[in-house]
């Protein structure tokens, strides 16, 4: 999903649905698949990583 923001586009995965919403950002020097690996684990969750 492509996120419009004032400093311009920002790429965004969204997991599951829940009123319970997590958002995972990475580091410098990582991306949004880093947290590829725990998306199984948080299903109670909707995980919006970026």
């Amino acid at each position: 999903m492509h996120v419009d923001t004032s400093q311009g586009i920002v790429m965004v995965d969204v997991y599951g649905h829940s009123d319970e919403v997590l958002v995972l950002l990475h580091g410098l020097g990582s991306a949004r698949t880093t947290f590829a690996g725990i998306v199984p684990f948080m299903q109670d969750y909707q995980l919006v990583i970026g």
